[in-house]
């Protein structure tokens, strides 16, 4: 096994067991996560996008909270987000628990990477990778696992800027320090309404 693999794969095992101490009672446990939109809003949202897979039809309509509601362009119901078949297989509780935990640890593993590649320092970059998954503000996500899923893909976004493995990068993005300030010079220079707060 080369030096490299080994290191991800060092990574891989303390990040993974660092978010299962964490979410460990919902993943093994006959326990489950309960809390605030996870039982009013999610649960019935995966439960009838399984129905209408089960029965071979496109889920398009939630006809159950607020007089009904959309499922195809619902984020959280995630009706085209391949993870998301883990909820035909298990159980609702079990499959949120478990895609909580590969979304945490995959957002863990791409800060690991980002930092490694960065620092070439292999506890540096777990180390980051622990901070970031054991904050305060990612571990709140537990209650909203489409966010959960979002922050999980921030790190390797944030890689493939700093990395220019972008293949559209320009010749004067990769001369001027990289895509990604590069995309945020291009970015500040794009009109965006202003937000006012009264």
């Amino acid at each position: 096994m080369s030096e490299g693999l080994r290191k991800y794969g060092l990574a891989a095992l303390t990040l993974g067991g660092a978010s299962a101490v964490v979410f460990a009672p919902a993943l093994v446990l006959p326990s489950a996560l309960f809390f605030r939109d996870i039982l009013h809003y999610y649960w019935q949202s995966h439960e009838a996008v399984v129905a209408a897979i089960r029965v071979g039809s496109l889920p398009q309509w939630n006809s159950g909270p607020f007089m009904g509601s959309p499922l195809l362009g619902d984020m959280h119901a995630g009706v085209i987000y391949p993870l998301n078949l883990l909820y035909l297989v298990l159980s609702y509780p079990r499959a949120y628990a478990w895609l909580l935990w590969l979304h945490h640890v995959g957002g863990g593993l791409g800060v690991f990477a980002l930092i490694r590649i960065l620092t070439q320092r292999t506890v540096a970059g777990i180390t980051a990778a622990i901070c970031f998954m054991l904050s305060g503000y990612v571990l709140s996500l537990h209650s909203a696992g489409a966010l959960m899923a979002g922050a999980a893909y921030v790190p390797w976004v944030l890689l493939a800027l700093n990395t220019d493995i972008l293949p559209w990068a320009s010749r004067s993005a990769k001369v001027s320090g990289g895509v990604g300030p590069w995309l945020c010079r291009e970015a500040s220079l794009w009109p965006v309404p202003s937000l006012r707060f009264s």
